[in-house]
């Protein structure tokens, strides 16, 4: 029998075995090998992408990948890679329209956010952190 404990070690007839270093238990065979993504970069990262004004080719588009839970509010769960493709297909066909893409990342704010398109609100960035400025209407 051995201890519990972080990275806790047995004898088995295999030689010496060490438990995990994220359980906490006494035997190896309580805590199964946890699965995990390889890296931060690959893991799915809830999206939220907003659009106003948009052609609907690129909604119905949108549609295909993404759950609308409002007219013009997109949400999914895709890797970086995958994201990164349907906001370039958002940035071709928005034509006269606009669009913001929210996205979870790993900064002080906890998330991220570009905008494409004509809007008053624009992304700034203030000592790391990105602020939305607000530019007058034009007369």
């Amino acid at each position: 029998m051995h201890s519990g404990g972080q990275g806790c070690s047995r004898r088995s007839s295999h030689g010496l075995r060490r438990c995990s270093p994220l359980a906490n238990c006494r035997d190896r065979s309580l805590h199964p090998r946890r699965w995990a993504w390889p890296s931060r970069r690959m893991a799915p990262a809830m999206m939220v992408i907003v659009v106003e004004n948009a052609p609907p080719r690129l909604r119905g588009r949108l549609a295909a990948w993404l759950l609308e839970v409002r007219a013009g509010v997109y949400v999914g769960d895709y890797s970086t890679r995958t994201r990164e493709r349907i906001w370039r297909e958002v940035e071709s066909w928005i034509d006269e329209g606009d669009a913001v893409l929210v996205w979870r990342a790993s900064t002080d704010q906890g998330f991220d956010f570009v905008t494409v398109g004509h809007n008053r609100r624009m992304p700034v960035d203030f000592d790391g952190l990105k602020l939305v400025a607000f530019h007058p209407h034009k007369g």
